[in-house]
């Protein structure tokens, strides 16, 4: 994974498990372990999106740029437009 386009921060993935009610109805039409997948700074907590899969995640945040970024300080988020 690259670093922060934020901050240069260290990148990771981080799960969260879907409720029994999305994962009933997600696994109808994809392929899913019942866990979203996204990528999060240890530096600043900026993090994408969810993804359905660990390789997606690490995707979607290598091709992070500055745009829209959901920053995560513990269990409540913000998310951010930043404009250039």
């Amino acid at each position: 994974m690259k670093n922060c386009p934020f901050c240069g921060g260290e990148g990771y993935i981080d799960t969260e498990t879907m409720s029994p009610w999305e994962y009933k109805h997600l696994r109808e039409f994809y392929d899913t372990d019942g866990l979203y997948y996204y990528g999060c700074c240890k530096k600043c907590g900026a993090a994408t999106g969810n993804a359905l899969s660990r390789e997606e995640a690490i995707k979607l945040w290598d091709q992070m740029v500055e745009g829209s970024v959901t920053f995560c300080k513990g269990r409540s988020e913000v998310e951010f437009r930043i404009e250039n």
